[in-house]
């Protein structure tokens, strides 16, 4: 435990290494002073090597689908994003399209 015995209770944080002095004589803080861990008074796991995350391969060509509804073989490629874009008919309402 960090508890250090002098005069007072002198706490030491385990985590950030921080010394102080607790107001309470016989109380023992839930957390500490300055980091606010609840965890102050134990001391860290030791870290053990993770193994590497095994990374799968990317394909390099997008896949491929062909437009919905309108009956063409027409495919384009299938969007990453989710970002919805506007229909051109929501552009050409919108008057912000093209000099008309």
């Amino acid at each position: 435990m960090a508890i250090k015995q002098k005069l007072v209770n002198i706490l030491t944080c385990e985590r950030c290494n921080h010394t102080w002095t607790p107001r309470k004589f016989n109380v023992i803080p839930e957390t500490c002073a300055k980091c606010r861990s609840p965890y102050w008074n134990k001391p860290r796991k030791s870290k053990t090597p993770a193994k590497p995350p095994v990374k799968q391969p990317v394909s390099q060509t997008p896949t491929r689908r062909s437009t919905p509804g309108r009956g063409s073989r027409f495919s384009t490629a299938v969007r990453s994003s989710g970002v919805k874009r506007p229909t051109q008919r929501q552009i050409d309402r919108a008057g912000i399209g093209g000099a008309t």
